[in-house]
């Protein structure tokens, strides 16, 4: 921009960016209505299905900030920007070892099979579960306090998440649920040291939250390494999500619900994959029950 005109690569290089990627996964959203889950979604769908994906999610992101600056500054229909400061860093530090090929969105029971079985036993135990088990976004399972554990009534109840190593509020009113406590979770949190001391679940040295960077780099990027796969802290929530609407057969609302999405429609569109295991199970269930094959006596 020079002297308050926009050059034209620059305005052509935007208007691209808004019809390729903002308008198709967001146009049909009030400005209102915009909060960081939704953006946060927006973002990591963008990264997963494209080639260069996060490359494509930064220039969404810097356009995106800019118009949200601009709406605020204006009070056109929002007084502040609703996407967080270090999203899109939280982000390049989650995503940054992904390949330029994207991984496979196919998840594999086994594969969390051995997620869950490789962690057994270590402090970072409880998170894998808080993710896998419970749909926590990364930053809300590493602010789980035994405060936030119901063990009369097996609810986990999200309130807080983390945010540079320090304890905020979730951000939207659907962030803020519970959740159903599974057993094997409940086991852990029991018989864990913390539970004699409270606090955080999974705390560093000084009792504080465990910093996001911490767990990626010294404990859940050496352990996928050490797998062999190539999932991202994010792909345990998907896993979530789609084994409730796949194999649990648990209607979207309340999956929507648990997973603190703003409406079911965010959860079907970016969550209701299809479990690779359970493709093949299916492939011929309609026409069996339709013409039931005939066998050979």
């Amino acid at each position: 921009m020079k002297n308050g005109i926009i050059r034209e690569k620059t305005f052509e290089e935007r208007e691209y960016v808004i019809r390729r990627y903002i308008l198709p996964l967001m146009g049909d959203i009030k400005v209102s209505r915009l909060d960081v889950n939704l953006v946060e979604e927006t973002y990591k769908k963008i990264i997963l299905s494209q080639k260069n994906g996060l490359g494509k999610c930064a220039r969404t992101h810097k356009i995106l900030n800019k118009l949200m600056n601009w709406l605020a500054r204006k009070k056109r229909g929002i007084l502040q920007n609703p996407i967080p400061t270090g999203l899109m860093g939280d982000l390049k530090r989650e995503y940054k070892n992904l390949a330029e090929d994207k991984p496979s969105l196919n998840l594999k029971l086994s594969d969390i099979h051995r997620i869950l079985d490789h962690s057994k036993g270590r402090k970072q135990e409880v998170i894998v579960h808080l993710q896998s088990l419970h749909g926590l976004r990364i930053s809300e399972a590493l602010a789980i306090r035994y405060e936030d554990i119901d063990f009369i009534n097996n609810k986990i109840i999200v309130r807080n998440q983390t945010s540079k190593g320090r304890l905020v509020p979730v951000k939207t009113k659907s962030a803020r649920r519970s959740i159903p406590l599974q057993e094997v979770t409940r086991e852990i949190l029991e018989n864990s040291p913390n539970a004699m001391t409270g606090g955080f679940v999974c705390k560093d040295s000084n009792g504080g939250p465990l910093r996001y960077s911490n767990y990626l780099n010294r404990f859940f990027t050496p352990m996928i390494k050490e797998l062999g796969l190539r999932f991202t802290t994010h792909n345990l929530r998907t896993f979530f999500a789609s084994w409730w609407l796949v194999e649990g057969k648990v209607d979207v609302v309340t999956v929507s619900k648990w997973m603190g999405h703003s409406s079911p429609t965010v959860t079907m569109d970016i969550y209701a994959k299809t479990i690779e295991e359970s493709e093949n199970r299916y492939d011929n269930r309609i026409g069996n029950a339709v013409m039931p094959p005939t066998r050979a006596a």
